[in-house]
């Protein structure tokens, strides 16, 4: 995480603690940790990682992620994904509330782009698909790989030195 002033390096590890079936729908939960590596970003630095527990739930072909707290409503949400991902340009709206309008607005709107084979290490070659959300003030831009998950991200503020970015470093399949 960065703004103008400060950047700050973190190690966050989420590890998924529990699976099941609940109200119809399959729920992960999981755990973050998080490590402060490097930097002095203040404990009321907008861009750190947050540590606690969330929930991830499929419904067909979406995913959604929401704290542990909420009920399990894909309603009230965040769309993280929908997969396969969306071929002809068309968008998805992580966000609840402009999902529930008639008329979304282009600010938050996601993309995901073709699919493209990556090597990732020595782990092999993977299908990814570049996943990009537009802000009016910036953009949040990343790499997911089937399997794995999202190896790459950023989000930017146009006009700012503000921001975070995310790289994965390491992961099981177990």
């Amino acid at each position: 995480g960065y703004d103008h002033q400060v950047e700050g390096r973190w190690r966050v590890t989420e590890t998924v603690v529990a699976t099941g079936l609940e109200s119809g729908y399959y729920v992960a939960e999981v755990e973050r940790q998080v490590e402060l590596l490097s930097g002095d970003p203040g404990e009321d630095f907008r861009n750190a990682p947050r540590a606690g527990t969330f929930r991830v739930l499929i419904d067909g072909d979406q995913i959604y992620r929401f704290d542990v707290e909420a009920p399990t409503d894909p309603d009230n949400a965040w769309l993280d994904l929908v997969i396969p991902f969306p071929e002809d340009g068309t968008v998805w709206y992580p966000d609840p509330q402009q999902r529930a309008l008639s008329v979304p607005p282009e600010n938050g709107a996601r993309t995901a782009s073709a699919p493209f084979q990556q090597k990732l290490g020595g782990t092999g070659t993977y299908t990814c698909y570049n996943i990009a959300t537009r802000y009016a003030d910036g953009a949040a831009e990343g790499t997911f790989c089937e399997t794995i998950g999202f190896v790459y991200q950023e989000y930017a503020l146009d006009d700012q030195s503000y921001g975070f970015r995310l790289e994965l470093i390491g992961f099981s399949l177990q």
